[in-house]
């Protein structure tokens, strides 16, 4: 029987048998968080916050994430919805994939949301690629 405490370890395993160990593993220099502290920073975590379904695989800094990292929900309205790229303290913020169905983004990222050169690609196959601004597709 799984216990609460094992599902943040458990969406671990599932996230790097899918993504296969993302840079946030690999690269980083950062000690591992230590599950016992209140606060996160310097390190690299897993925490799931069950009110909202969101787990997050990757480094923090100043209880946010901050570096590289995997965020994903299994809850609506975002169930399904993963992001792997960089974060600055909390927000998606850099280079980065985001997926959500069989929809995907990828390109640059600023305050959460798509903003310089990307490219989305659409369900029915359309793709707009070039400048974005929060989160707006602007030109090719």
């Amino acid at each position: 029987m799984m216990t609460p405490r094992m599902r943040p370890f458990l969406v671990l395993v599932v996230l790097l048998l899918v993504f296969g160990c993302e840079d946030s593993e690999r690269s980083s220099s950062l000690p591992p968080c230590k599950t016992t502290d209140a606060y996160w920073t310097n390190c690299i975590g897993v925490k799931y916050f069950s009110s909202t379904g969101q787990h997050y695989v990757g480094e923090w800094k100043d209880n946010k994430f901050h570096g590289r990292g995997t965020e994903s929900y299994d809850r609506p309205p975002f169930a399904g919805m993963v992001y792997t790229g960089e974060f600055k303290y909390g927000a998606r913020h850099g280079q980065g994939t985001l997926r959500f169905g069989s929809e995907e983004y990828q390109g640059e990222f600023k305050n959460g949301l798509a903003d310089g050169g990307g490219t989305m690609t659409f369900e029915d196959g359309r793709v707009l690629s070039g400048r974005w601004q929060s989160g707006q597709f602007l030109s090719p």
